[in-house]
This record gives C-alpha cells, sequence and structure tokens, in this order.
C-alpha cells in the first residue's frame, strides 16, 4: 500500500516519516515489554494500518489489495488445514514435507491442467489430471492485483475472493473431517 502511495505521486518523505514513526513505536515497545513476540501481531496491524493511511491520502483504491489481504488468509486456513491433515497419521517431519509438496503441488495445478495432451504419454497426462482434479487449487488465492482489479463475469474482486473462499472451506472442511476421523481410529485402543 504505501509502494503504491509512492507510485501515485506521494511524497516520499510521508512514507519515509511513517516507517520511522512506526519503528520508533515498535522499539520504545520492545524496550518496555516482556514478551517481544506478542508485540508483533500490534504492530503488524499498526504498519497496515499507517500504510493504508498513505494510500488513502494518495487516492489509491485499496479494495483490490483488501481483497488480496483476504485470499492470503484463505491460503493460509487451507494450507493449515493440508497440515492438520497429514500430521493425523504422520510425523512432524513427514507432515512438513507433504504440507510443502502439497503447498507446491497446488500452486501448480493450473500449469498442470493445462499441459498439452501429445507433450507426454497419455497413462502421465491421465495421472496428472488426477493430480490437478485432487490436489488443491492454491492458485487460486493469488490472482494477482490485476485480476483482483477486473470486474468479471460473476461480478467484482469481492465476488472472486467470496468463490475461492467457498472453495476454501469446502476443501478445508473435507480435510479436517477426514483428520478427525483418523484421529479418533488413532485413539482407540
Amino acid at each position: 500500500l504505501a509502494v503504491a502511495a509512492l507510485q501515485r505521486g506521494d511524497a516520499p518523505w510521508r512514507w519515509g516519516a511513517s516507517l520511522l514513526a512506526w519503528l520508533g513505536v515498535g522499539l520504545v515497545l520492545a524496550l518496555r515489554t516482556r514478551d517481544r513476540v506478542a508485540l508483533l501481531p500490534p504492530l503488524a496491524v499498526l504498519l497496515l494500518g499507517a500504510a493504508a493511511a498513505l494510500a488513502v491520502r494518495a487516492g489509491v483504491d485499496g479494495s483490490a489489495y483488501l481483497a488480496a489481504l483476504s485470499l492470503c488468509l484463505g491460503e493460509v486456513a487451507l494450507l493449515s488445514a493440508v497440515a492438520m491433515f497429514y500430521s493425523s497419521f504422520s510425523t512432524p517431519f513427514t507432515t512438513g514435507l507433504l504440507t510443502v509438496g502439497t503447498w507446491l503441488v497446488g500452486r501448480s495445478v493450473d500449469t498442470i491442467a493445462s499441459f498439452p495432451k501429445g507433450a507426454l504419454d497419455a497413462w502421465l497426462h491421465r495421472l496428472l489430471d488426477v493430480v490437478a482434479e485432487v490436489a488443491p487449487n492454491f492458485h487460486l488465492f493469488v490472482p494477482g492485483i490485476r485480476r483482483l482489479g477486473e470486474h468479471g463475469p460473476l461480478g467484482g474482486p469481492w465476488a472472486y475472493v467470496g468463490t475461492s473462499w467457498a472453495y476454501g472451506v469446502a476443501y478445508a472442511t473435507v480435510l479436517l473431517v477426514a483428520a478427525a476421523l483418523v484421529f479418533r481410529r488413532r485413539d482407540l485402543p
């Protein structure tokens, strides 16, 4: 948001002054607080608020940025459900590897689905089609700022955010129910 404000022609000194003020507040609070980790969320919200104020002052439309932030939260929620599912039947190290692997595949689902049929063997193409259908599509949560600024057939950016969140909630629900069933079987003697 602060960079968008600078690109819109806002005075660089405002951006620098806001950053210095945020750093000063953070330093004072860090020196006076015992639990410095607990300071991170309020400082992050303060920095977001300062950047949003700069963007509003410069005339930046913040709805696309807010939509992108909402999609980031949706991606994290879905990835957390994936990790919870894997943790229901594997060790922590394996859970981490499987989660990262699922995230990498999920970010590549659109590319996997668009492979030309002649470039691969038929069995490999069918396998990739199955992977593209089964893997969570994390690419939905990173559409780009231009896509969020468009008004497509479903409406504006919030319609896209709503459909992406609906997909994420449905997928996460299935994963969490499956994880609960696996946990229940593990807890029985």
